[in-house]
């Protein structure tokens, strides 16, 4: 699964880049389920049970907390060897009464808190909003797979159509709680939009409210096929843009590798063959479309070295491009005199400090 992926990814960099910190680490699993599928593949709280083990520098402790008793008991069991290294804790309650709880202690610690349940109900934007407060002078980061298949059922527009108000239909509380207020109804109860674009809206203003909490946010749509609908979206918050930019590789490729896997599922014939390039192997319209956004970028924000207009970039242009192909570009750029450097250096190639100019300005 992609948000499997992503979080498995994501987490060996990121506990590498704390070997850095004396500070204790905490990765908590407010949804934690049974640990791992039906098929045996791991789930979410082995991944990082197993990446904190490896990579934890032994100040990493994984915190998983189930509502559901029967998940608590499978877990525990399946978690038993990490639980008796005292690398995983296990709890069985309410997330965002532990999680409040594990804020108040007012210990100094770095915190990554994942959020994947089932739905939408339970994962109050509230309990994330304390989380993200902390991130002022603590480091914290938080990946959220919020369920956006959900929002027209519970939103319920064909009920509101019929002239019954919105205050009878309890579902609607769940959008509330879930998505921090009801600025959803204006979207959602919008007939000019098409459902996608609903979606799309909600989220949006989703993220907006993330972002005035903590400075980076951004997101990867999951959809089973290409073109198919959105299931959920992977939101990802920190408060450094060096995690965004790690991310946004991430993401990217995940996401692209996911879809180019659906595509040749359907052609089994082609499949095994080598007649299906890499998903990588042909961005030329990617490329051409970041050599313009480079050169706006420079032109409307001058006098920034090569990696300051990468981290402009990802913030605008979330998961549209590798960090690679930038890089690339740029260079692409330089050969062909539609960008200069005055900043001097060794050799003729860019690095991520040099400044970056558009040629005859």
């Amino acid at each position: 699964m992609i948000k499997d992926r992503v979080l498995s990814g994501y987490m060996k960099p990121y506990l590498a880049k704390l070997g850095t910190t004396q500070l204790p680490i905490i990765l908590m699993d407010s949804f934690a389920g049974p640990g791992k599928f039906e098929d045996g593949t791991p789930g979410s709280p082995l991944i990082m049970c197993q990446m904190a083990a490896r990579y934890g520098h032994g100040r990493c402790r994984c915190l998983f907390i189930n509502k559901n008793k029967s998940h608590h008991r499978i877990l525990t069991k399946t978690l038993d060897g990490f639980i008796k290294k005292k690398v995983a804790f296990t709890v069985a309650g309410e997330s965002s009464i532990l999680s409040s709880q594990l804020i108040a202690t007012n210990k100094n610690f770095v915190l990554f808190g994942y959020f994947d349940p089932f739905g939408l109900k339970g994962c109050e934007f509230a309990s994330i909003e304390k989380l993200l407060k902390r991130s002022n002078n603590r480091s914290t980061e938080v990946l959220i797979n919020l369920n956006v298949s959900g929002l027209h059922r519970l939103a319920a527009s064909r009920t509101v159509a019929e002239d019954r108000t919105t205050s009878e239909i309890k579902t609607h509380k769940i959008l509330d709680d879930a998505l921090g207020g009801k600025y959803w109804q204006r979207y959602m109860f919008d007939d000019q939009l098409k459902p996608e674009e609903k979606e799309l809206a909600v989220v949006n203003e989703y993220k907006s409210k993330l972002k005035k909490l903590i400075p980076y946010v951004g997101s990867c749509p999951v959809r089973e096929k290409e073109n198919g609908k959105v299931k959920y979206q992977i939101i990802f918050c920190s408060g450094h843009l060096d995690g965004l930019a790690l991310m946004n590789d991430f993401m990217c490729r995940i996401y692209n590798e996911h879809m180019h896997s659906v595509f040749t599922d359907n052609l089994p014939l082609l499949k095994s063959t080598d007649a299906i390039p890499d998903w990588s192997s042909d961005r030329n319209r990617e490329k051409n479309e970041l050599r313009i956004i480079i050169a706006t970028a420079i032109k409307t924000n001058p006098g920034r070295a090569r990696l300051g207009y990468w981290h402009l970039i990802i913030q605008n242009h979330f998961m549209k491009f590798l960090n690679r192909e930038y890089n690339a570009v740029t260079r692409m750029m330089l050969d062909r005199g539609e960008i200069d450097s005055p900043t001097q250096r060794p050799t003729t190639k860019l690095n991520d400090g040099c400044i970056l100019r558009l040629s005859g300005v």
